[in-house]
């Protein structure tokens, strides 16, 4: 897939937006990727590199210098290689002023330790909840499945919540993780319930919530037309049953 690199993708823009970062970082991020990305995809043409994705999701210097390890005195994955350690300065400055990226972090963090999904889509909610109230004596909700879920880490959450003055949601318009201030919580909340009462609606709509904490809690009842989906018609009886077997009988 070819990339622009003068116009970084929806993602990256979407993910620059959370960080503090200096004038021209994310244009010097893309470019690099794409360089990265496009000397990757030559190399694999010419059966230097083993085939793979034409895409590279890397951050750190050290992704890329296992990527380029059997090339790697080749003087253009050397090059390469020299900026993304350059690069890899630049970002830990920017995770560490960037309490909304490092707050994103730890919500997929939680999404992913919970359901294994990179994040939790249409219940946020349940996590802003869980963050910003009394840790429970059980850890809460979550299925902890990675065991990172303590004390220390609803604390962290929380005071990140706290720092940014709000939470982050998955856009619905931009299908981007975006931010939004606490007051305007309440607003988004209440449109993510009626588009999920809106998707519940529909045939195993109930299916949608079962990521949720707790999924059964927020399960609505079953709508009719899945009431009548799943139950089993009763097996007629009498002169009525008699004749259904008759007929079905004859129609073999």
């Amino acid at each position: 897939m070819a990339f622009d690199p003068g116009q970084p993708h929806p993602e990256t823009l979407a993910d620059f937006a959370l960080m503090e970062a200096r004038p021209g970082a994310m244009f010097r991020y893309w470019r690099l990727a794409v360089e990265t990305a496009n000397h990757v995809e030559h190399l694999r043409e010419k059966g230097v590199l083993p085939p793979g994705g034409g895409w590279i999701e890397a951050h750190r210097a050290s992704s890329i210098e296992f990527i380029f390890k059997p090339v790697k005195e080749d003087p253009e994955s050397k090059a390469l290689i020299g900026r993304w350690i350059a690069w890899d300065d630049e970002y830990l400055e920017i995770y560490e002023n960037s309490p909304k990226w490092r707050l994103k972090g730890m919500i997929s963090s939680l999404s992913e330790t919970h359901t294994r999904l990179s994040w939790p889509q249409g219940w946020e909610r349940d996590v802003w909840q869980w963050a910003i109230s009394k840790l429970p004596e059980d850890g809460g909700p979550f299925d902890d499945r990675d065991g990172i879920i303590d004390a220390q880490y609803h604390m962290r959450m929380r005071d990140l919540i706290m720092q940014c003055g709000g939470f982050l949601y998955l856009s619905e318009e931009t299908g981007q993780v975006v931010f939004a201030r606490t007051k305007d919580l309440p607003r988004i909340w209440k449109h993510q319930d009626h588009i999920a009462e809106i998707e519940r609606q529909k045939p195993f709509g109930f299916f949608n919530d079962m990521s949720r904490p707790n999924w059964r809690a927020f399960t609505r009842e079953l709508t009719e037309v899945e009431e009548r989906m799943m139950q089993v018609p009763p097996r007629p009886t009498g002169w009525k049953g008699r004749l259904l077997r008759l007929s079905r009988w004859f129609g073999r």
